[in-house]
Protein backbone atom coordinates (compact mmCIF):
# COMPACT_ATOMS: atom_id res chain seq x y z
CA UNK A 1 0.00 0.00 0.00
CA UNK A 2 1.79 3.32 -1.19
CA UNK A 3 0.39 7.02 -1.20
CA UNK A 4 0.99 8.55 -4.63
CA UNK A 5 0.89 12.05 -5.73
CA UNK A 6 -0.12 13.72 -8.32
CA UNK A 7 1.48 17.28 -9.27
CA UNK A 8 -2.04 19.23 -8.12
CA UNK A 9 -1.86 17.68 -5.06
CA UNK A 10 2.12 18.15 -4.24
CA UNK A 11 2.94 18.99 -1.04
CA UNK A 12 5.22 22.40 -2.62
CA UNK A 13 1.77 23.14 -4.81
CA UNK A 14 -0.46 25.56 -2.79
CA UNK A 15 -4.83 24.73 -2.32
CA UNK A 16 -6.15 27.63 -5.24
CA UNK A 17 -8.22 29.74 -3.05
CA UNK A 18 -9.33 31.72 -5.26
CA UNK A 19 -12.87 33.46 -3.86
CA UNK A 20 -15.78 32.07 -6.02
CA UNK A 21 -15.88 29.27 -9.05
CA UNK A 22 -13.02 27.38 -8.72
CA UNK A 23 -11.45 24.36 -11.18
CA UNK A 24 -8.34 22.29 -11.23
CA UNK A 25 -7.95 19.07 -13.64
CA UNK A 26 -5.20 16.73 -12.47
CA UNK A 27 -3.98 14.00 -13.75
CA UNK A 28 -1.87 11.31 -12.75
CA UNK A 29 0.26 8.70 -15.38
CA UNK A 30 0.50 5.17 -14.05
CA UNK A 31 3.90 4.30 -14.01
CA UNK A 32 4.20 1.58 -11.64
CA UNK A 33 2.06 -1.34 -10.60
CA UNK A 34 -1.06 -0.49 -8.63
CA UNK A 35 -2.28 -2.49 -5.63
CA UNK A 36 -5.16 -2.59 -3.88
CA UNK A 37 -4.87 -0.08 -0.85
CA UNK A 38 -2.73 2.33 -2.62
CA UNK A 39 -3.75 5.93 -2.45
CA UNK A 40 -3.28 8.70 -4.99
CA UNK A 41 -4.03 12.47 -4.00
CA UNK A 42 -5.02 13.88 -6.92
CA UNK A 43 -6.25 17.64 -6.06
CA UNK A 44 -5.18 19.95 -3.12
CA UNK A 45 -8.21 21.57 -1.77
CA UNK A 46 -8.47 24.63 0.92
CA UNK A 47 -10.56 24.84 4.23
CA UNK A 48 -13.87 26.32 3.23
CA UNK A 49 -14.13 24.54 0.00
CA UNK A 50 -17.76 23.54 -1.01
CA UNK A 51 -17.39 20.84 -3.83
CA UNK A 52 -19.69 21.42 -6.42
CA UNK A 53 -18.42 18.57 -9.02
CA UNK A 54 -15.93 15.96 -9.61
CA UNK A 55 -15.11 14.31 -12.93
CA UNK A 56 -13.18 11.47 -13.03
CA UNK A 57 -11.75 9.80 -16.49
CA UNK A 58 -9.14 6.96 -17.49
CA UNK A 59 -6.91 4.68 -16.71
CA UNK A 60 -6.73 1.19 -18.49
CA UNK A 61 -5.56 -2.31 -17.55
CA UNK A 62 -8.13 -3.76 -15.10
CA UNK A 63 -8.59 -1.84 -11.20
CA UNK A 64 -11.75 -0.34 -9.33
CA UNK A 65 -10.89 2.60 -7.73
CA UNK A 66 -13.14 4.86 -5.10
CA UNK A 67 -13.31 8.52 -5.16
CA UNK A 68 -12.65 10.84 -1.54
CA UNK A 69 -10.35 12.03 0.94
CA UNK A 70 -8.91 11.20 3.99
CA UNK A 71 -12.19 11.16 6.02
CA UNK A 72 -13.83 8.71 3.47
CA UNK A 73 -12.20 6.93 0.89
CA UNK A 74 -15.79 6.99 -0.74
CA UNK A 75 -17.27 10.22 0.28
CA UNK A 76 -17.92 10.78 -3.80
CA UNK A 77 -17.45 8.04 -5.55
CA UNK A 78 -18.10 3.87 -4.45
CA UNK A 79 -15.59 1.71 -6.10
CA UNK A 80 -15.96 1.88 -10.14
CA UNK A 81 -13.92 0.13 -12.74
CA UNK A 82 -11.18 2.12 -14.84
CA UNK A 83 -10.09 0.82 -17.52
CA UNK A 84 -10.29 2.36 -21.53
CA UNK A 85 -13.70 2.48 -21.13
CA UNK A 86 -14.48 4.77 -18.32
CA UNK A 87 -14.54 7.99 -20.37
CA UNK A 88 -16.08 10.35 -17.81
CA UNK A 89 -18.45 9.64 -14.38
CA UNK A 90 -19.80 13.00 -13.23
CA UNK A 91 -20.24 12.95 -9.05
CA UNK A 92 -22.30 15.62 -8.69
CA UNK A 93 -25.37 13.51 -7.86
CA UNK A 94 -23.75 11.80 -5.93
CA UNK A 95 -22.83 11.77 -2.16
CA UNK A 96 -20.39 14.42 -0.94
CA UNK A 97 -22.17 17.09 -3.53
CA UNK A 98 -21.72 20.20 -1.64
CA UNK A 99 -19.52 18.77 1.36
CA UNK A 100 -17.50 21.72 2.47
CA UNK A 101 -13.89 21.22 4.07
CA UNK A 102 -12.83 22.63 7.44
CA UNK A 103 -9.57 22.60 6.69
CA UNK A 104 -7.19 21.86 3.76
CA UNK A 105 -7.28 18.50 2.59
CA UNK A 106 -6.92 16.53 -0.72
CA UNK A 107 -9.25 14.80 -3.01
CA UNK A 108 -7.78 11.18 -3.52
CA UNK A 109 -8.60 8.37 -6.14
CA UNK A 110 -8.06 4.69 -3.72
CA UNK A 111 -7.45 1.57 -5.45
CA UNK A 112 -9.87 -1.00 -4.29
CA UNK A 113 -8.59 -4.03 -6.39
CA UNK A 114 -6.29 -4.92 -9.34
CA UNK A 115 -7.15 -7.85 -11.00
CA UNK A 116 -4.94 -9.94 -13.08
CA UNK A 117 -2.08 -7.96 -15.19
CA UNK A 118 -1.20 -4.39 -14.48
CA UNK A 119 -3.16 -1.21 -14.27
CA UNK A 120 -1.55 1.77 -16.39
CA UNK A 121 -2.53 4.75 -18.10
CA UNK A 122 -3.86 8.24 -17.05
CA UNK A 123 -6.25 9.35 -14.43
CA UNK A 124 -7.58 12.65 -14.89
CA UNK A 125 -9.93 14.04 -12.02
CA UNK A 126 -11.31 17.24 -12.25
CA UNK A 127 -12.62 19.49 -9.17
CA UNK A 128 -15.21 22.21 -9.05
CA UNK A 129 -15.75 23.95 -5.88
CA UNK A 130 -17.03 27.27 -4.47
CA UNK A 131 -15.10 29.44 -1.99
CA UNK A 132 -17.08 32.26 -0.31
CA UNK A 133 -15.32 34.90 1.52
Amino acid sequence: MATLTATAASSTRPARANLGHNSVVSKYTVSASLSAGDVIQMVKVPSGANIINLQLSGGSGACAVSVGDGAAATRYLASTSASAALVKTECNALAGHGYSYSAEDTIDLLVDSVATGTATGLFTLTVDYTLDP
